[in-house]
């Protein structure tokens, strides 16, 4: 271990959050701590190596476990480590797996962050902001279906202010460059070089030396700052010190400040009562013009993506309606085949209910995939009866011979595509870690199983409907032009 090298990450990350005010010798003291914990436990779990980096408000564990531990067990003992972890007053703990989430304090679950929700508040001022902020975030606190609420922004965020006085600063021909750089590097130190010892990166830094205590209000109010008449000024001279709490970072999204609020909903409230609750307690502040807010969650989220996909879906079958009326050249045949489409619904939304896939983005992604192989199969079914017909036979000898020819390539080239996808939909693992294919392979094989085998009577049927309806248009069209063309005047000698 040492401060601040390289490190290729293990199976397992501890990152911690630490507090302000922190010189590095006591972060190396909490971090040689927290290694001695994790060296006690190396044998119950499991531990090759372990790596550490840290910095004043940061530090990392990079946890690497004996190469006899399978993959699908390191959650097991992430748990384990996440559970034991020694709890310090102000450092927040965050793990993760190598390529998995992270979780920070408990509550590492899918379920738990999909119970997460997250408020914005936009606008100009980000004084105006932070006091909204605190205001609406003590009234949610209130609620019975919230479980946690918190400022990110504004943890830990009680800092020293030291509010210069520009008189002062001119009278006393003090530089302001001069004062900045005085308190940064005396009191928050100034790397001065970095070498390499035995294998690992050392950082030398200068700072006031207050021996084993840490530095105090006195002692920045102490501190002489050299001024353009050659003699020193103290700070205290110069400035006002005080206590303040405030930001400890401002975001601006789309030109617009912006204050972040996140909790978690208690267990049993759902999305949209919560929704409707936070609705409620925004209304007892009104925003000024310029001002707005709004609610991000894993629920709203995923709405917002099923309503684009949706969208998508009924463009998509839009396309192919608008193309096979092109090549068919009919606007009521392309009918016929469309109506394999609803089979391949229903049996995507069975195997996703009999499979216990779930219903997200990707199954309904599935589905629109769908629309495009099932409307094949019936383009190929179709045309083969279109040709029979134009070769002489009649319609119902054209549907049983076009049945019969094209029905086993169709089911072959299904039967193919279906076995292909088992493998994923049987036994892939929807983990809520990254992208998960199940659902949609589960949408795809269902879906297309029940059109295909659906589609040997569903064409036929349908094409005969359209092709009666065809002509019985057909006919009510001649009926209404003829008697204008016998009524027309006859020209001749």
């Amino acid at each position: 271990s040492g401060g601040g090298g390289f490190f290729s990450g293990g199976d397992v990350t501890v990152n911690l959050d630490l507090p302000r005010g922190l010189t590095l010798r006591d972060v190396e003291a909490e971090v040689i701590a927290y290694e001695d914990f994790l060296l006690a436990h190396k044998d119950e779990w499991r531990i090759d190596s372990i790596s550490a980096s840290f910095s004043r408000r940061t530090a990392r564990f990079d946890v690497k476990l004996d190469s006899s531990v399978r993959r699908k067990d390191v959650q097991q003992y992430r748990e384990k480590i996440e559970k034991a972890w020694p709890r310090r007053p102000g450092v927040k703990v965050r793990l993760a797996t190598r390529g998995g989430s992270q979780s920070g304090g408990g509550g590492g679950s899918e379920e738990a962050s999909e119970r997460n929700f997250v408020v914005r508040l936009f606008g100009r001022d980000s004084a105006f902001l932070t006091r909204l902020a605190v205001d609406v975030c003590a009234e949610l606190a209130r609620l019975p279906s919230v479980d946690k609420v918190e400022i990110p922004a504004m943890e830990d965020a009680d800092e020293v202010q030291v509010r210069i006085a520009r008189d002062r600063l001119q009278d006393l021909q003090v530089q302001p460059e001069v004062l900045f750089g005085t308190i940064a590097s005396g009191l928050q130190g100034q790397m001065i070089t970095e070498y390499e010892e035995e294998g690992r990166e050392v950082r030398v830094f200068a700072e006031f030396d207050y021996g084993a205590r840490n530095p105090t209000m006195l002692d920045l109010k102490d501190t002489e700052v050299f001024a353009g008449t050659g003699t020193f000024q103290r700070l205290a001279d110069l400035s006002e010190i005080r206590f303040e709490r405030a930001m400890h970072e401002i975001e601006r999204s789309d030109g617009r400040t912006s204050v972040t609020i996140v909790g978690k909903r208690s267990e049993g409230v759902g999305p949209r009562a919560f929704s409707q609750e936070l609705a409620q307690v925004m209304r007892r502040f009104p925003l000024p013009r310029g001002y707005r807010w709004s609610e991000e969650s894993v629920f709203r989220q995923q709405e917002e993506q099923m309503s684009e996909l949706l969208s998508a879906g009924v463009l998509s079958v839009t396309l192919v309606f608008l193309l096979m009326g092109v090549l068919f050249e009919s606007v009521i045949l392309p009918g016929a085949i469309l109506a394999t489409i609803p089979f391949a619904v229903l049996g995507a939304l069975w195997s996703l209910f009999a499979f216990h896939g779930s219903y997200d983005p990707m199954a309904v992604i599935g589905i629109i995939l769908l629309a495009g192989v099932v409307v094949n199969n019936g383009i190929v079914l179709l045309d083969c009866i279109a040709r029979l017909r134009r070769a002489g036979l009649g319609r119902q000898d054209a549907i049983v011979q076009g049945v019969a020819v094209r029905m086993r390539p169709i089911a072959m080239t299904a039967t193919t595509t279906i076995v292909g996808l088992l493998p994923m939909a049987l036994f892939g693992e929807s983990t809520g870690r990254g992208i998960s294919y199940v659902s949609m392979s589960i949408a795809v094989a269902g879906g297309l199983a029940l059109s295909t085998v659906c589609t040997a009577w569903t064409v036929p049927i349908a094409y005969t409907f359209f092709d009666d309806l065809s002509a019985w248009l057909r006919r009510v069209w001649q009926a209404a032009v003829a008697p204008r063309t016998a009524a027309a005047p006859r020209t001749g000698a």
